[in-house]
């Protein structure tokens, strides 16, 4: 009676503290300051320890095209469960605009907002979540991450 009661505890005890997490949002029509940008959010995890996430930006015209490829690269042993795609029109990688950067910064504020949404830990200080972001600026970038082949 002692084990059936002892496994009945870790059962609930699993369920209650793990979530099945599966979420995708895409929003094309953002402007700030007078430049377009989208986003993308990919969530898919099915437990509740260390949510590892990767923010990616990318010129605003291959959004799509990363978004079709996030969901298809995406497996379940991957290093990160979450990834967030910023989508930046006439994006320059080598010369990111104070407008750009402030899209970025907005960005982050609503990954923060949207990871607080549904229970997911978060890392309150954008600082140490801008200094992990990845511009993606050809496949090879996008590969390095997902672990695809070219």
């Amino acid at each position: 009676m002692k084990k059936i009661i002892l496994v009945f505890m870790f059962l609930t005890f699993h369920l209650c503290s793990s979530q099945n997490v599966y979420v995708k949002i895409s929003d094309y029509n953002k402007k700030v300051d007078g430049k377009n940008y989208a986003t993308f959010k990919f969530v898919n995890s099915s437990y509740s320890s260390g949510r590892p996430f990767v923010t990616m930006v990318v010129n605003k015209n291959l959004i799509v095209e990363y978004e079709n490829k996030i969901s298809k690269a995406y497996h379940h042993k991957q290093e990160y469960t979450d990834v967030y795609l910023i989508g930046i029109e006439n994006f320059n990688y080598s010369n990111i605009s104070d407008i750009d950067k402030k899209i970025i910064a907005i960005s982050l504020d609503d990954i923060i907002e949207f990871r607080k949404y549904f229970g997911l830990p978060i890392e309150e200080d954008t600082k140490h979540i801008s200094s992990s972001i990845i511009y993606i600026k050809n496949e090879m970038d996008f590969c390095k991450v997902f672990g695809c082949e070219n």
